[in-house]
């Protein structure tokens, strides 16, 4: 689940505490947030924290992404939003 850092308080406590149940068993339970939940009730879960790209690898990225020819202005406009996340309709305000 995206976003994770905008759920109401319930959503967050009743998620925590399914996330603490199924560290024990073969399943996983996603929750993307943008800034360490740093509080109850989602902290303390085991958490993996995703840098944004290299200039080098999000120009080699972009590059294989694209069909065709695209203008450095633009090229470089569609960096800079990004600021190194692939994910470019996700980054941060």
């Amino acid at each position: 689940m995206d976003d994770a850092q905008w759920f109401d308080k319930v959503s967050a406590q009743t998620l925590g505490f399914v996330a603490r149940r199924l560290l024990a068993d073969p399943v996983a339970l996603v929750l993307a947030t943008r800034e360490p939940p740093g509080q109850a009730p989602l902290a303390g879960l085991p958490e993996l924290v995703l840098k944004g790209l290299e200039d080098a690898e999000a120009h080699a990225l972009l590059d294989g992404a694209l069909r065709g020819e695209l203008d450095d202005r633009i090229r470089d406009g569609i960096l800079d939003e990004a600021r190194g996340t692939p994910c470019w309709s996700c980054r941060a305000a």
